[in-house]
């Protein structure tokens, strides 16, 4: 699935806590990923394409409206 979005702002945002379910692996060693940012993008009017090779249909087109929590 491809989005294509229309017209977009991007907000910062405060991360309270964050925790990584991949990452906290103990295969991974502490400090392998950190948490550098967190952007917060809302109201964004956006089309959703099939990419070629999905179970998708090409012809499909889905038109959406993401709305924030």
């Amino acid at each position: 699935m491809e989005l294509r979005p229309g017209a977009w702002h991007m907000e910062a945002a405060r991360v309270r806590s964050a925790a990584s379910f991949f990452f906290g692996d103990p295969d991974f060693p502490p400090g392998t990923a950190t948490l550098d940012c967190a952007l917060v993008m809302r109201d964004v009017q956006a089309g959703r394409n099939p990419l070629p090779g999905t179970a998708a249909s090409a012809r499909t087109r889905v038109t959406s409206r993401a709305r924030s929590a």
